[in-house]
């Protein structure tokens, strides 16, 4: 154990996640690595859920349980590209079709009423409306991700490489999608191109009125208005 958290202490801290997880670039046995602590959901979903899934996952090299958690070392991977929306969409729709246990999904929680009426200063209606809806998922609950956006997931030479399942559940697959394009919709990127369901439309809604407020201010003002944009878009149909 203590060579294993010697590296947390050793290794390069790397750009990261939104979730407060501890992640750094380190060498395990010779070879680059990378190490993260992680939740006592994430770890059970590596050991006993990871290799069962039909879309690819980093590989786990050796893992540490700690107090509430765990500290796990995967492979590096070397992107080589972004990922394409096509390539995104086919792997969660693999995801969404296994036949894998899983718990329940992380029901999503909406950011503070003043941070978002402050956000939504002009648009108060329609965020009181899409609150008092609320994400509208249907009823379908299907292996999802749980938090499938383009920092989760890589491109390299062989493919797609999905990251961080901390959030691994039975849940919508319209609420997958929907958060995917949420998160794009605010870069430069753009969101899920073409006609989307209507459960996709409404749970990306949600999204980008309820949380991506909460967000705002780690963002430039140009992300803002293309989130306020692509609210009034889909809100136009």
């Amino acid at each position: 154990m203590d060579d294993l958290l010697r590296l947390l202490d050793e290794g390069e801290t790397l750009p990261g996640s939104m979730s407060g997880s501890l992640v750094r670039g380190v060498r395990y046995r010779g070879v680059p690595a990378v190490a993260k602590t992680v939740s006592a959901r994430e770890l059970r979903f590596h050991l006993e859920t990871a290799a069962r899934l039909p879309v690819r996952t980093a590989r786990l090299l050796d893992h540490q349980r700690t107090v509430g958690g765990a500290f796990l070392v995967f492979e590096e991977i070397v992107p080589t590209g972004e990922p394409s929306w096509d390539a995104v969409v086919a792997d969660l729709a693999l995801l969404h079709g296994c036949d894998v246990a899983a718990p329940a999904s992380p029901e999503p929680v909406p950011a503070p009423r003043d941070v978002l009426e402050g956000f939504w200063a002009d648009d108060h209606d329609l965020l009181t409306r899409v609150l008092a809806d609320g994400p509208c998922t249907d009823d379908v609950l299907l292996p999802t991700h749980g938090d499938a956006h383009l920092g989760t997931v890589l491109a390299d030479a062989t493919g797609l490489v999905w990251l961080d399942w901390a959030e691994f559940g039975l849940g919508s697959p319209a609420a997958d999608l929907g958060f995917c394009s949420a998160r794009a919709a605010a870069t430069e990127r753009g969101p899920l191109p073409g006609a989307l369901d209507d459960g996709v439309r409404r749970y990306e809604r949600w999204v980008l009125m309820a949380q991506w407020p909460e967000f705002a201010r780690w963002n430039p003002p140009e992300a803002a208005e293309r989130v306020r944009r692509r609210v009034h878009e889909l809100t136009r149909g």
